[in-house]
Protein backbone atom coordinates (compact mmCIF):
# COMPACT_ATOMS: atom_id res chain seq x y z
CA UNK A 1 0.00 0.00 0.00
CA UNK A 2 1.48 3.51 -1.03
CA UNK A 3 1.76 6.61 1.35
CA UNK A 4 -0.26 8.80 -1.03
CA UNK A 5 -3.43 6.39 -0.50
CA UNK A 6 -6.23 7.72 1.30
CA UNK A 7 -6.91 7.35 4.89
CA UNK A 8 -9.82 7.01 6.44
CA UNK A 9 -11.18 5.70 9.94
CA UNK A 10 -13.90 2.60 9.95
CA UNK A 11 -15.91 1.55 12.77
CA UNK A 12 -16.44 -2.23 12.93
CA UNK A 13 -17.67 -4.86 15.15
CA UNK A 14 -15.41 -5.98 17.79
CA UNK A 15 -15.77 -9.57 16.77
CA UNK A 16 -15.45 -8.77 12.72
CA UNK A 17 -12.19 -7.10 13.72
CA UNK A 18 -10.57 -10.05 15.69
CA UNK A 19 -11.82 -12.22 12.58
CA UNK A 20 -9.64 -9.71 10.24
CA UNK A 21 -6.37 -10.12 12.54
CA UNK A 22 -6.34 -13.63 12.88
CA UNK A 23 -6.75 -13.63 9.21
CA UNK A 24 -3.99 -11.30 9.09
CA UNK A 25 -2.01 -12.83 10.92
CA UNK A 26 -2.24 -16.40 8.92
CA UNK A 27 -1.56 -14.90 5.64
CA UNK A 28 1.08 -12.47 7.54
CA UNK A 29 0.44 -9.29 6.39
CA UNK A 30 -1.68 -6.16 8.15
CA UNK A 31 -4.97 -5.66 8.58
CA UNK A 32 -5.24 -3.28 6.26
CA UNK A 33 -3.75 -5.41 3.44
CA UNK A 34 -6.60 -8.13 4.35
CA UNK A 35 -9.12 -5.76 4.45
CA UNK A 36 -8.13 -4.02 0.87
CA UNK A 37 -8.19 -8.05 -0.32
CA UNK A 38 -11.51 -8.72 0.91
CA UNK A 39 -12.77 -5.88 -0.66
CA UNK A 40 -11.14 -6.25 -4.13
CA UNK A 41 -12.63 -9.78 -3.69
CA UNK A 42 -15.94 -9.18 -2.68
CA UNK A 43 -15.73 -6.49 -6.06
CA UNK A 44 -14.32 -8.99 -8.38
CA UNK A 45 -16.52 -11.93 -7.17
CA UNK A 46 -19.71 -9.50 -7.27
CA UNK A 47 -18.90 -8.79 -10.65
CA UNK A 48 -18.33 -12.64 -11.68
CA UNK A 49 -21.71 -13.28 -9.83
CA UNK A 50 -23.51 -10.59 -11.59
CA UNK A 51 -21.68 -11.95 -15.46
CA UNK A 52 -22.57 -15.55 -14.16
CA UNK A 53 -26.13 -14.49 -13.46
CA UNK A 54 -26.85 -12.16 -16.57
CA UNK A 55 -25.04 -15.88 -18.50
CA UNK A 56 -27.86 -17.59 -16.50
CA UNK A 57 -30.54 -15.35 -17.68
CA UNK A 58 -29.31 -14.77 -21.18
CA UNK A 59 -29.72 -18.78 -21.72
CA UNK A 60 -32.90 -18.80 -19.88
CA UNK A 61 -34.37 -15.94 -22.46
CA UNK A 62 -32.85 -18.16 -25.28
CA UNK A 63 -34.94 -21.30 -24.06
CA UNK A 64 -37.87 -19.42 -23.50
CA UNK A 65 -37.59 -18.17 -26.51
CA UNK A 66 -37.20 -21.49 -28.06
CA UNK A 67 -39.80 -23.37 -26.37
CA UNK A 68 -42.16 -20.54 -27.07
CA UNK A 69 -41.47 -20.88 -31.28
CA UNK A 70 -41.79 -24.68 -30.66
CA UNK A 71 -45.61 -24.45 -28.93
CA UNK A 72 -46.26 -22.13 -31.30
CA UNK A 73 -45.43 -24.47 -34.17
CA UNK A 74 -48.13 -26.85 -33.29
CA UNK A 75 -50.49 -23.76 -33.21
CA UNK A 76 -49.87 -22.48 -37.01
CA UNK A 77 -49.91 -26.14 -38.35
CA UNK A 78 -53.51 -26.66 -36.38
CA UNK A 79 -54.47 -22.99 -37.90
CA UNK A 80 -53.13 -24.01 -41.21
CA UNK A 81 -54.64 -27.65 -41.38
CA UNK A 82 -58.38 -25.91 -40.29
CA UNK A 83 -57.96 -23.75 -43.09
CA UNK A 84 -57.22 -26.56 -45.07
CA UNK A 85 -60.07 -28.18 -44.35
CA UNK A 86 -62.32 -25.38 -44.72
CA UNK A 87 -60.46 -24.96 -48.18
CA UNK A 88 -61.26 -28.78 -49.16
CA UNK A 89 -65.15 -28.54 -47.68
CA UNK A 90 -65.65 -25.68 -49.78
CA UNK A 91 -64.22 -27.44 -52.84
CA UNK A 92 -66.83 -30.00 -51.96
CA UNK A 93 -69.59 -27.96 -51.94
CA UNK A 94 -68.59 -26.59 -55.22
CA UNK A 95 -68.56 -30.06 -56.70
CA UNK A 96 -71.81 -31.13 -55.14
CA UNK A 97 -73.62 -28.23 -56.78
CA UNK A 98 -72.13 -29.39 -59.66
CA UNK A 99 -73.08 -32.58 -59.05
CA UNK A 100 -76.68 -31.71 -58.17
CA UNK A 101 -76.68 -29.85 -61.94
CA UNK A 102 -75.33 -32.58 -63.69
CA UNK A 103 -78.02 -34.92 -62.46
CA UNK A 104 -80.47 -32.53 -63.02
CA UNK A 105 -79.45 -32.12 -66.90
CA UNK A 106 -79.32 -35.84 -66.72
CA UNK A 107 -82.78 -36.22 -65.20
CA UNK A 108 -83.90 -33.81 -67.68
CA UNK A 109 -82.34 -35.75 -71.17
CA UNK A 110 -83.23 -39.01 -69.29
CA UNK A 111 -87.25 -37.77 -69.86
CA UNK A 112 -86.04 -36.73 -73.14
CA UNK A 113 -84.99 -40.00 -74.05
CA UNK A 114 -88.09 -41.37 -72.33
CA UNK A 115 -90.24 -39.51 -74.96
CA UNK A 116 -88.29 -40.68 -77.45
CA UNK A 117 -88.35 -44.11 -76.15
CA UNK A 118 -91.90 -44.15 -76.32
CA UNK A 119 -91.80 -43.23 -79.92
CA UNK A 120 -89.03 -45.79 -80.73
CA UNK A 121 -91.13 -48.37 -79.33
CA UNK A 122 -94.28 -47.33 -81.23
CA UNK A 123 -92.37 -47.36 -84.85
CA UNK A 124 -90.80 -51.19 -83.29
CA UNK A 125 -94.52 -51.85 -83.04
CA UNK A 126 -94.93 -50.70 -86.23
CA UNK A 127 -92.33 -51.97 -87.98
CA UNK A 128 -93.26 -55.65 -86.30
CA UNK A 129 -96.51 -55.33 -87.32
CA UNK A 130 -95.38 -54.67 -91.16
CA UNK A 131 -93.16 -57.72 -90.90
CA UNK A 132 -95.98 -59.75 -89.80
CA UNK A 133 -97.83 -58.25 -92.63
CA UNK A 134 -95.36 -59.35 -94.96
CA UNK A 135 -94.97 -62.72 -93.57
CA UNK A 136 -98.30 -63.44 -93.43
CA UNK A 137 -99.86 -62.49 -97.37
CA UNK A 138 -102.17 -64.39 -99.18
CA UNK A 139 -99.52 -65.92 -101.71
CA UNK A 140 -96.08 -66.58 -101.12
CA UNK A 141 -94.20 -63.70 -101.03
CA UNK A 142 -90.68 -63.70 -102.80
CA UNK A 143 -87.69 -64.55 -100.96
CA UNK A 144 -85.76 -62.18 -100.59
CA UNK A 145 -88.93 -60.28 -99.08
CA UNK A 146 -89.19 -63.00 -96.59
CA UNK A 147 -85.52 -62.26 -95.56
CA UNK A 148 -85.81 -58.43 -95.44
CA UNK A 149 -89.24 -58.83 -93.36
CA UNK A 150 -87.44 -61.76 -90.90
CA UNK A 151 -84.69 -59.42 -91.10
CA UNK A 152 -86.84 -56.28 -89.55
CA UNK A 153 -88.44 -58.23 -87.14
CA UNK A 154 -85.17 -59.54 -85.27
CA UNK A 155 -84.17 -56.29 -85.60
CA UNK A 156 -87.07 -54.91 -84.53
CA UNK A 157 -87.12 -57.40 -81.64
CA UNK A 158 -83.62 -56.25 -80.51
CA UNK A 159 -84.55 -52.62 -80.15
CA UNK A 160 -87.75 -53.29 -78.02
CA UNK A 161 -85.29 -55.44 -75.57
CA UNK A 162 -82.56 -52.72 -75.48
CA UNK A 163 -84.91 -49.77 -75.03
CA UNK A 164 -86.86 -52.09 -72.28
CA UNK A 165 -83.43 -51.77 -69.98
CA UNK A 166 -83.57 -48.78 -67.09
CA UNK A 167 -80.95 -46.32 -67.00
CA UNK A 168 -79.73 -46.00 -63.49
CA UNK A 169 -79.31 -42.45 -62.77
CA UNK A 170 -81.66 -42.89 -60.25
CA UNK A 171 -79.30 -45.02 -58.61
CA UNK A 172 -76.58 -43.05 -58.89
CA UNK A 173 -78.05 -40.03 -57.51
CA UNK A 174 -78.90 -42.25 -54.30
CA UNK A 175 -75.60 -43.10 -54.31
CA UNK A 176 -74.03 -39.97 -54.37
CA UNK A 177 -76.53 -38.64 -51.28
CA UNK A 178 -74.94 -41.01 -49.60
CA UNK A 179 -71.46 -39.80 -50.10
CA UNK A 180 -72.84 -36.30 -49.40
CA UNK A 181 -74.46 -37.65 -46.03
CA UNK A 182 -71.43 -39.70 -44.76
CA UNK A 183 -68.40 -36.23 -45.66
CA UNK A 184 -71.54 -34.09 -44.12
CA UNK A 185 -70.75 -36.27 -40.73
CA UNK A 186 -67.48 -36.13 -40.84
CA UNK A 187 -67.40 -32.52 -41.12
CA UNK A 188 -69.60 -32.40 -37.98
CA UNK A 189 -67.41 -34.76 -36.15
CA UNK A 190 -64.08 -32.40 -37.39
CA UNK A 191 -66.11 -29.37 -36.23
CA UNK A 192 -66.80 -30.50 -32.83
CA UNK A 193 -63.05 -31.19 -32.03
Amino acid sequence: MAREDLHFRLRIPEDLKKRVEEAAEKKQRSMTAEIIERLDWSFDRAAEERAEFLRVVHEQDSEIRALREKLKGPEDEIARLKQELESQRNAFHRMEKLYDNTFDVAIGYRDILATAKGQLMQYVGMVKSLANIILNLDGPPPPDLVSLAERMDSAATETKDRLSQEPTLEKAREEMKQVERAIAKADDLLRKK
